[in-house]
């Protein structure tokens, strides 16, 4: 039986290279609420799919999205990703009058600007995000492999 490879919160912010302290703050504020639980005294352990949501949340942190909004999106990211583990890539989508959901890749029409295609609950998109999980699967992959080179297995 396959055991779930979990990594420590240490490992993980440099997995998915954002400080440990936004994090920190970001779930101490309540503003990232898909973070792995943990009891006071005891280490964060994150799976792989804690990891996809972290390298979404430090992303789009980068990019400027304040750590409420950007902790919801990565969060319900998660979640979609989760719900459709077969899919390569789960979209989010946005139309002008705010309202905004997530489909997965098969589920895309990625000329829907040239075909005037709307979507049930968001009508026009006015702008799509590609959150390629096949691709940040990949990496984080590389990277727990690069973690265990250097320190070891915990046994």
């Amino acid at each position: 039986m396959k055991t779930e490879t979990r990594v420590r919160s240490g490992a993980a912010m440099r997995i998915a290279s954002i400080d440990r302290l936004k994090f920190n703050e970001a779930v101490a504020d309540g503003f990232y609420p898909c973070a792995p639980r943990t009891t006071r005294g005891s280490v964060r352990l994150f799976n792989e799919d804690d990891l996809v949501a972290l390298c979404i949340f430090a992303r789009l942190l980068e990019y400027g999205l304040i750590p409420r909004m950007a902790g919801a999106l990565a969060c319900d990211f998660a979640e979609q990703a989760r719900l459709n583990p077969n899919e390569d890539r789960i979209i989010y989508v946005k139309s002008l009058s705010g309202m905004g959901t997530f489909f997965p890749g098969s589920h895309w029409d990625p000329d829907y600007l040239k075909n005037n295609v709307t979507y049930g609950g968001v009508g026009r998109v006015a702008f799509a995000m590609d959150f390629n999980v096949a691709e940040i699967r990949q990496v984080i992959a590389e990277a727990i492999e690069d973690e265990r080179s250097i320190i070891g297995e915990d046994e």
